[in-house]
């Protein structure tokens, strides 16, 4: 057994899951599986996500994508304690899996590191400093160092596709502070072909197979300050060696998102896909249900539950929570006796139900609120909680006051969430009534979320589908719909139909 995903090995793991289908990885001869297990908020203390990866591994999904980012490092070192703890069990080989990571991010832990190494006067070369949390960095030294601890967190020998994870960050930070478009792009060209060089030496000493890039700017326009040319890329490979390891890129698409394939933005006439499919490149698809449009996203999935939403009962909510925090400023909150900085920050936290009243139709769509929103503001109120509690010998007002305010707040919430709910459901509604009869293929998958990997995995050119797959009932979904029978086609009419219909689509 090899050391890396092989030839033969990913050709006898599609031979053994016959009932799914399994693409090329561009010309490199491997083959993977339709979907791969994405892990941008995968979590390794999080033991769901350790069931579901190890779910997909025994069930035929054989590509994994994962980034020096993701989870801080923890998405790797749960990938490599799965995968080791797989193979000494005997149920997977290493050569049957494909494993993809990324770096060019400099976040959480890397980025204390990067101020500790800027205030030693030793800053990591060509640092793009983005913002006041995030970095960015492609330089060859700033990448051995990443791909040092990409290997040992996920505990291989080789990692089989390693990318530089959206280097267009330059283009963004030079078209921010002034920088002429021409001597930016020339600049950001100049730093791949660095890169490049460095990642060859890396295949050569078979600490990667393959390199490339993953970059939200493939699909884009050409005059977008941070488009992302691929042919260009391309040539620049091909200028370090016609034998050269450059072989995969990453890119979003879905049934939003369609640039990919309809957008012609390469010198040659053709689209970012188009041309990936012709040189032989693998192509791996990000973001397949999460699209953004008019800077706002939009989740292409079905919308389940109660769709209920009432309007004054959520009103009233909110002026009961307001009612109750006036209450506590002017009535309770001296009798905790806190210092002035505690009692300030208690007023803070305590401030949900007035922010909610002002704010409240600012903080959608639907899965805006779900996934950061309602878990900040619960925070907040945990938070404060914590240091209400905290207080020894809580008289009865103050205990009374407690409880009602949180039932009070978890109901507000619940309500504001049924309103988002019922909101996206119509929204869903429309989009697929205007999506109907594109396509013969895509009208046979019944749920949104089918018809999004339908749509994807029928087009010619695409390797891989990137899904998110945190629990195993996600898995096993993904599974029902890669077990249904479909022709690869060029399916150009359609994503070209599917635009055309879009632009009488209205997205709040």
């Amino acid at each position: 057994m090899q050391n890396r995903a092989a030839l033969n090995a990913t050709k006898e793991l599609s031979e053994k899951y016959s009932e799914l289908t399994y693409n090329p990885m561009g010309n490199t001869g491997l083959l993977c599986s339709q979907a791969g297990f994405g892990s941008y908020r995968v979590q390794k203390a999080i033991p769901a996500h350790k069931e579901a990866l190890e779910h997909a591994l025994l069930n035929g999904i054989n590509l994994i994508d994962t980034s020096t980012n993701y989870g801080d490092g923890g998405s790797e070192e749960l990938i490599g304690k799965v995968i080791k703890k797989l193979i000494a069990a005997h149920k997977i080989n290493r050569d049957q899996i494909i494993v993809t990571s990324k770096a060019g991010y400099i976040q959480n832990r890397n980025f204390q590191e990067s101020q500790n190494r800027k205030r030693e006067n030793n800053p990591w070369p060509d640092l793009v400093e983005y913002g006041p949390d995030i970095e960015h960095c492609i330089h060859p030294e700033f990448l051995e160092d990443q791909l040092n601890k990409s290997i040992n967190r996920l505990q291989l020998e080789t990692i089989d596709f390693y990318l530089l994870h959206n280097p267009e960050y330059y283009l963004s930070w030079a078209h921010e502070v002034g920088i002429p478009l021409t001597e930016a792009r020339q600049t950001y060209y100049q730093r791949i072909s660095q890169s490049f060089n460095y990642l060859e030496k890396e295949a050569a000493k078979g600490r990667i197979q393959y390199y490339g890039i993953s970059s939200n700017t493939f699909p884009g326009h050409t005059d977008e300050h941070n488009f992302t040319c691929l042919e260009t890329i391309w040539h620049i490979a091909n200028n370090i060696s016609t034998k050269h390891h450059f072989r995969a890129v990453q890119m979003p698409m879905n049934l939003i998102e369609y640039q990919a394939v309809t957008t012609i933005n390469q010198p040659s006439m053709q689209s970012a896909l188009e041309f990936a499919c012709i040189k032989g490149l693998a192509v791996l698809i990000n973001r397949p249900f999460n699209a953004f449009i008019n800077h706002r996203l939009f989740r292409l999935v079905d919308i389940t539950g109660s769709l209920s939403g009432n309007m004054s009962e959520m009103e009233n909510l909110l002026n009961e929570l307001i009612r109750q925090e006036n209450y506590f400023d002017h009535s309770l909150i001296d009798t905790f006796e806190f210092d002035e900085a505690t009692k300030k920050r208690v007023q803070e936290l305590f401030s949900t139900g007035s922010y909610l009243a002002v704010n409240w139709q600012k903080l959608g769509p639907y899965q805006q609120w779900i996934d950061s929103q309602s878990r900040i503001l619960v925070d907040r109120i945990n938070h404060g909680m914590e240091i209400l509690t905290s207080f020894p010998d809580l008289n009865d007002n103050q205990k009374k006051w407690i409880d009602f305010y949180i039932v009070t707040f978890n109901k507000a919430l619940d309500s504001l969430t049924a309103r988002y709910r019922a909101k996206a459901a119509r929204e869903i509604d429309q989009f697929k009534k205007a999506i109907q009869s594109l396509d013969d293929q895509w009208d046979g998958a019944k749920k949104l979320s089918h018809k999004v990997l339908r749509a994807l995995r029928t087009t010619r050119g695409v390797s891989c589908v990137l899904t998110g797959m945190r629990h195993i009932d996600y898995v096993n979904d993904v599974l029902e719909e890669l077990k249904t029978s479909v022709e690869i086609r060029d399916e150009m009419h359609a994503w070209l139909e599917l635009k055309e219909r879009a632009n009488g689509l209205y997205f709040e």
